[in-house]
């Protein structure tokens, strides 16, 4: 039995010889604190987990709902698989839509040339149509000799971003969002850090340039209820809030032990923003699946970016 070999170079390996006699690695078992793991440091590598507990729905198994503190914890260990990427700007042309695009756009010249359009970074795909042969563009209704043509060579991005617009036959292509909102949350990396804080990434609005510098400074109260200091001004101040007035919810807390939990969740991909769900194999989990769609940097070997 041989393998595919990744490049011509390299010779194809062998299963009876390279493969069939290794023996596999023991599997990679987290070491769990007692404290701060322990939510599922009683059964998280059992082999049927939570089994007759409230937290599935019985012997059959199919489905699970878990507490806010366990979905936590399991998110934390597994963060180190997740990607760092929180929006799909970081992903802007390297889709099925764009993919698709590409290979509507590429076309046959000749019976021995292929025009292919390749996105930087993306896979190469035969033409879709086969047709392109009739269609001579450097003679239509658009060159004509009266007009003056400045012809320049266009980037395959803007060519599959706007395909009605840069290309001259598009057919079978998909119109791509411009632009997704983007993601201004920050993740927290330090657990003793509260709920809500000052992140130093964040600079602080400032009233630079708002204000005069030869202007004084008037608070918000004072804009809005009026001058705290009667006696500078000409009119009657005599607007004074009981003593007995608090302010809304000054009894309540602003935030609780699951309060950064739950922020940390609302945020976190598929499937730690969800409470419970179906049964599933962990092979079927896709956590690892942002890597695989994310483009290869531009300094890797080719054999890395074609891979």
């Amino acid at each position: 039995m041989r393998f595919p070999s990744f490049d011509d170079e390299e010779p194809p390996l062998n299963y009876s010889d390279n493969v069939l006699d290794v023996k596999p690695l023991e599997a990679i078992q987290l070491e769990l604190d007692s404290e701060e793991d322990a939510s599922i440091i009683d059964w998280f590598y059992d082999p049927k987990p939570l089994i007759n507990t409230p937290a599935v729905n019985g012997p059959s198994y199919c489905y699970w709902s878990l507490t806010l503190p366990v979905m936590a914890n399991l998110y934390r260990l597994g963060r180190t698989l997740l990607s760092d990427r929180p929006n799909n700007n970081s992903s802007y042309l390297f889709d099925k839509k764009s993919f698709f695009t590409t290979k509507a756009l590429s076309h046959t010249k000749h019976v021995w040339y292929t025009l292919n359009m390749v996105i930087p970074g993306g896979p190469k795909f035969e033409p879709l149509y086969h047709d392109m042969d009739s269609f001579d563009e450097d003679w239509n209704e658009f060159n004509d000799i009266n007009k003056v043509i400045i012809q320049q060579q266009i980037r395959t991005e803007y060519r599959v971003a706007f395909p009605h617009l840069y290309n001259s036959l598009p057919r079978s292509v998909h119109l791509l969002p411009y632009h997704h909102l983007k993601n201004v949350y920050i993740r927290m990396d330090d657990p003793n850090l509260p709920a809500f804080y000052f992140d130093p990434l964040i600079n602080p609005i400032s009233l630079h340039g708002m204000t005069a510098k030869n202007v004084p400074l008037v608070s918000h109260e004072d804009v809005i209820f009026g001058p705290s200091d009667a006696d500078d001004y000409d009119f009657d101040y005599d607007f004074e809030l009981p003593e007995e007035v608090e302010p809304f919810l000054a009894d309540k807390s602003l935030e609780n032990d699951l309060t950064a939990e739950g922020i940390v969740l609302w945020w976190a991909p598929d499937p730690y923003n969800h409470h419970s769900g179906r049964m599933r194999c962990a092979q079927d989990v896709p956590l690892v699946k942002n890597w695989c769609i994310e483009p290869c940097p531009s300094g890797q070997p080719v054999l890395d970016r074609v891979l």
